[in-house]
């Protein structure tokens, strides 16, 4: 999972900074509310209880670029910037 943590930015005034506890990819928002995010696959990610997907995405590399944030308003991709 260490290849998830890092800052992404999902406008020019809101990042979101990702990190792992106990095992598990918790996402922090702008806000401070901690978001303990639950595999569904390899690069796929959910959260319990809400329609909120993170499906992260690679180069050809095999590097995180970033990640597609699906919810009910739509989908938008979060590019990673640190």
């Amino acid at each position: 999972m260490a290849q998830y943590i890092g800052v992404y930015q999902l406008n020019p005034e809101v990042e979101i900074k990702v990190s792992t506890e106990s095992g598990r990819l918790v996402a922090l928002g702008p806000d401070n509310t901690k978001l303990v995010l639950h595999a569904e696959t390899e690069k796929d990610f959910y959260l319990p209880g809400q329609y909120l997907f993170a499906h992260f995405q690679k180069d050809e590399a095999g590097k995180i670029t970033g990640f597609q944030l699906e919810q009910f308003s739509g989908e938008v991709l979060v590019k990673k910037v640190k």
